[in-house]
C-alpha cells in the first residue's frame, strides 16, 4: 500500500464509529493521526472494546480537558500543525468549546474542516443526537423496508457508521487535492442520514415509481434477484438479471425447465408481477439440488452471480477473502489471534496497510507536548491539574 497522505497530519476529536473509521482508513492512506480524548478516554475503548484497535489502530493519544484555559491553549496549537480537523461531535457542541470552521480556519487558514454528525447542520433534528441505528438504518426506510413484511431486521452494528466514515474520507482527500491547488483550506461535511439516503438510493426512487415496499423473499421485484433454499438446508444469493440471452436459458436448463425460456422471453416478463409464480417454481427446483452443485453448475454460465450464504464467522476462512488479504491475522492487546479486516481500498500494489494496535490512553501525550513546545515543568503542572492524561 503506498503511502499517499504520508505528511498528512489529522488532528482527531471523535466518540463512537463514523468519525473514528473515518481517521483509521485516513492513517492506512499514511496519514498522522492525533487524537484528542476527554481525560478519561472517549467511549469506543469501552463501548465496543473488541473492535478498538480496528477503529484506531495506528494513531496517537493524547487525552485534554477542552473546557479548560489551558486544554484549549494545547487544543489551538496542535489545529495550528494539522492539515486535517476531524470530528462527529454534534455542531452544537463544537460551537459550545468554540472550535466553529470560522475560529479554527482563523487560526489555520490551510486547514481542512471535516465533520460529521447524525442528520445534518440544519432542520429540526440538526442538534439531535444520531447513530447509525436511527440516522442510517430507521430513518431512512432501510429499517422496515429491507425486512420482511410484518417484521424488522437485527441492525448489524457499526454499518452506516462506516459507509459515512469512508463518505468523509473522500471528502477529505478531494479537498486536500484542492487545497493543492488553491493553496486554501475548506469544510468537509457529511451526516450519518445524508450517507443512508444515498446507500438506499434504488427504493427511494423506485418506490416513487410504484415499487411496493417493504417486499418479500415470495414477492420480490425481481425473481432473479432472490434467494433460494437448496436440499442441504444451505441458502444461495443469486443475480442472474444481466445479459438475459445467456443467463435464462442456463437457469432453465439446470432446473431442467426450459420450457419456461419461451414462456418468459425478457427480463422483464420475469419481473414484478411474474415474480410470485417464477419464486415458486425456482423454489421446489432449488430444492433438488445442493447448494454446492447450484453455485457451481450456475457459476460456469460466466454471467449468473451466484454464492452460498455465509454466517459472519465463516469469513475468517473464506478463501477468496484470505488471497486477497481483505481479512488477515491480528494480535491483539490480551494476546489472542484473530482475524482482522483491511481498509477495502488498496493504493500502489496488492498490498494492504498493516494493521496496528489502537494507541493506549494519554500513550503520546508527553512526545505531542513536547513538539508543541511545553516543557517538562508545565507538562507535569498540567498532570497534576488533570488538564492532560499520560500513559507515562
Amino acid at each position: 500500500m503506498e503511502k499517499v497522505l504520508e505528511g498528512v497530519n489529522v488532528l482527531e476529536m471523535c466518540v463512537a464509529a463514523a468519525g473514528p473509521s473515518c481517521g483509521r482508513m485516513l492513517v492506512d492512506f499514511g496519514a498522522t493521526d492525533i487524537m484528542v480524548e476527554p481525560v478519561s478516554g472517549q467511549s469506543s475503548r469501552y463501548t465496543a472494546p473488541h473492535s478498538y484497535d480496528f477503529k484506531c489502530g495506528g494513531k496517537q493519544s493524547i487525552p485534554i480537558d477542552l473546557k479548560s484555559k489551558e486544554g484549549k491553549e494545547i487544543f489551538f496549537r496542535l489545529v495550528r500543525q494539522a492539515d486535517v480537523f476531524l470530528s462527529n461531535f454534534r455542531t452544537g457542541a463544537l460551537e459550545r468549546l468554540g472550535f466553529t470552521y470560522e475560529k479554527l480556519s482563523e487560526i489555520n487558514p490551510r486547514l481542512i474542516y471535516a465533520t460529521l454528525n447524525g442528520f445534518g447542520d440544519k432542520g429540526p433534528m440538526k442538534d439531535a443526537p444520531g447513530f447509525d441505528a436511527t440516522a442510517w438504518w430507521a430513518k431512512t426506510g432501510m429499517l422496515v423496508d429491507i425486512a420482511q413484511p410484518d417484521s424488522i431486521i437485527q441492525i448489524p452494528y457499526g454499518t452506516g457508521d462506516f459507509c459515512t466514515g469512508h463518505s468523509l474520507a473522500l471528502g477529505i482527500c478531494a479537498a486536500l487535492f484542492n487545497r493543492e491547488r488553491t493553496g486554501k483550506g475548506t469544510k468537509v461535511s457529511t451526516s450519518i442520514f445524508a450517507s443512508g439516503i444515498f446507500e438506499n438510493y434504488h427504493a427511494i426512487i423506485e418506490s416513487q415509481y410504484g415499487l411496493a415496499l417493504p417486499s418479500s423473499r415470495k414477492r420480490p421485484e425481481r425473481s432473479m434477484l432472490n434467494t433460494y433454499r437448496c436440499s442441504d438446508g444451505e441458502w444461495i444469493s443469486m443475480n442472474a438479471t444481466h445479459h438475459w440471452d445467456v443467463t435464462w436459458p442456463a437457469l432453465c436448463k439446470f432446473i431442467d425447465r426450459e420450457d419456461l425460456i419461451e414462456k418468459y422471453p425478457d427480463h422483464a416478463s420475469t419481473a414484478w408481477e411474474a415474480a410470485p409464480e417464477l419464486v415458486d417454481i425456482l423454489d421446489r427446483e432449488f430444492a433438488k439440488h445442493t447448494s454446492d452443485e447450484a453455485v457451481s453448475a450456475l457459476g460456469k454460465c460466466g454471467t449468473i452471480s451466484i454464492v452460498k450464504a455465509a454466517h459472519s464467522i465463516d469469513v475468517i476462512r473464506d478463501r477468496q477473502a484470505l488471497e486477497n488479504e481483505y481479512i488477515v491475522e491480528f494480535e491483539d492487546s490480551e494476546g489472542r489471534t484473530i482475524m482482522h479486516p483491511t481498509t477495502p481500498v488498496r493504493i500502489g500494489d496488492d498490498e494492504p496497510a498493516p494493521l496496528r494496535h489502537g494507541p493506549k490512553l494519554g500513550e503520546d501525550t508527553i512526545d505531542i507536548m513536547k513538539r508543541l513546545g511545553y516543557t517538562d515543568e508545565q507538562i507535569s503542572e498540567y498532570r497534576s491539574k488533570n488538564i492532560i492524561a499520560a500513559d507515562r
